[in-house]
This record gives C-alpha cells, structure tokens and sequence, in this order.
C-alpha cells in the first residue's frame, strides 16, 4: 500500500468554485434582505469568498487516497468521514476531463465509475498525469490478471481511428440540434421583450412593421445561421481531434478542443453498439455510432 496521497493543489480552485456555488443561494438571499450601503455590499462579498477559500481549502487537505495493486481507497470528510473502497478489477470507465483553465497547469479531473449507481463513482478534482498513470498502471493490471493473461509486457495498440477534419466539418453541419438551439433562441428574445420597457417596445414594433417581405426573410435567415452556427461550434469543440484506440481488452476515446476528454474503458463492459443514419448524415456517408455500457455515465455518440 502506498502512502496517503492527496491531489494537486489546483484541485482547491474546484473545491472553492463547488463550495462558493453551494453557498450561493443563502447568500444572495442574505444580500436582498434589507438595503445595504457599497461599502456594505463588499463586506458581505469578501467575506462570502473568504468562507468559500476556507472550505476549498480544508476539503481538499482532508480528501486523500492509497492505492494498492487491488483496489484504491478514498478517506475525505471532516465531521462526517467517509471511506470508500474501490477495486480495480471493477472499474468500468476511467474519465479524464481537463477545463480550459486547467490546461496551462497539467492537472484534469478525473472519475472513475464501477456500476450503473450514480453514486457508486470516484471524483477527483485535480491529478497530475503521473497520479493518473499510477492509478490507471494498477487498473491495467488487476483487470488483465483478472481475464486470465500472464503477460507482463505493454500491450499494443492494436486498431486507431482518428476522424479528419472534413469528416467533422460535414457531421457538425448536418446536426438536428440546430433547430433545438433555433427554438432557445427564440424564447430568449421573446423573454427580453417581456422586460424591456414600453418606449423601447413601441420604438421596435414601430421598426419591425415598417420591414418589408426581403427584411423579414433576411431576419429569419440571420436567427437560422446563428442557430446553425451555435450547434457547429458546439460539436467540433466536442469532438475535435476524436480518436479512439484499442489496446488488448481496453479502448481509449480522446477528444476535445477548449475542454479535453478522456475515457478508458474495457471491450467486456460493452453492452450494446449502436448504429444510427439520418438521411442527410445517410447521403454524405456519415454513420453515428453509440455505445452502451452497464454505467450511471450517459453514453457519447462518438
């Protein structure tokens, strides 16, 4: 068994943004009650923010684990302790998720899930690679022991897929959730009109009824594109640089552009594949292809 371990420092910045969210409420409450000068105002903000520092940092300092070649264990909690046991062998994904922000510093969260409960996962805020490598070193193990190989060498990779640029291009383009994004769009306009005054509203009636048919064509066709747009963006950021590689009994799934994803999980956890066409997607050859495990964590149509 190796020592207590605890994350990388930077794992207090998530705590800090978990616990000021938790706090949030009460404290936008407090803050309507009754009127309060500036001076007040900063007070009561600086001192939110401090109690929120204060949290992340004794969350993070009383959330350690140990590992051994069979299982890894998690002690966090500072009234109320909690030690979770966790074997290897039942480990079914490995996620690796590095934010925008983390990607200067080298350190991605990281869950790692063992059944279809939602509460039956770890989640760590903030590894460094070589915590990650450890950990997923004796998860490589414990389950290659368990299917009854002996070898001790590095297996290969044996298959890589890596989807190209136009390959992309042309699946984020002919995406339905446009028409989702068209439709909040909408609303969102339609719930700022609520709110803005009447002069405002009258000037914009005013406007809008003197437009002729090729202004209204032209109106609708700016809310399509930047509907269309939006849903573009949204899916090349998710699926950039998508690659999925099998090694031995494992497949690594690698994709994303501001916020990096990583998976790893095992070919015997699969439960079902999945194919899916639309029939824009069907003329340009493109195929969808989802694959089910026996897990809490919702499946990516990769």
């Amino acid at each position: 068994m190796t020592k207590p371990m605890r994350q990388s420092k930077f794992a207090v910045i998530a705590m800090v943004m978990q616990t000021a969210k938790d706090l949030l409420l009460p404290f936008v409450f407090v803050m309507l009650q009754g009127r309060r000068d500036f001076g007040q105002q900063a007070l009561w903000t600086g001192g939110f923010l401090l109690i929120a520092l204060v949290f992340g940092v004794v969350k993070w300092f009383f959330f350690t684990y140990e590992l051994t070649p069979h299982e890894i264990t998690v002690h966090q909690g500072v009234f109320v302790k909690r030690r979770t046991h966790v074997p290897f062998e039942r480990v079914q994904t490995l996620t690796k998720t590095q934010p925008f922000i983390f990607q200067p510093f080298e350190v991605f969260q990281v869950r790692i899930e063992t059944s279809g409960k939602a509460d039956d996962q770890l989640t760590f805020n903030a590894l460094t690679p070589a915590q990650i490598a450890t950990i997923e070193r004796y998860r490589q193990a414990a389950q290659t022991t368990s299917v009854g190989t002996t070898t001790t060498a590095q297996p290969q990779a044996s298959a890589t897929y890596q989807i190209d640029q136009r390959a992309l291009i042309r699946y984020a383009l002919t995406s339905f959730g446009s028409l989702g994004i068209i439709g909040v769009i909408l609303t969102l306009l339609s719930e700022v009109s609520n709110h803005l005054p009447e002069s405002v509203m009258a000037g914009l009636d005013h406007w809008l009824s003197g437009g002729s048919l090729m202004f209204y064509a032209a109106l609708t066709a700016v809310v399509i594109f930047l509907g269309i747009g939006v849903a573009f963006l949204k899916i090349y950021n998710q699926y950039y640089g998508f690659t999925l590689t099998r090694v031995g009994q494992h497949l690594a799934i690698a994709r994303g552009l501001l916020t990096k994803h990583t998976m790893q999980l095992r070919t015997t956890r699969v439960q079902a594949i999945q194919l899916e066409q639309s029939l824009l997607r069907r003329a340009l050859r493109l195929v969808t292809v989802s694959v089910f495990l026996a897990s809490a964590v919702k499946s990516d149509k990769n």
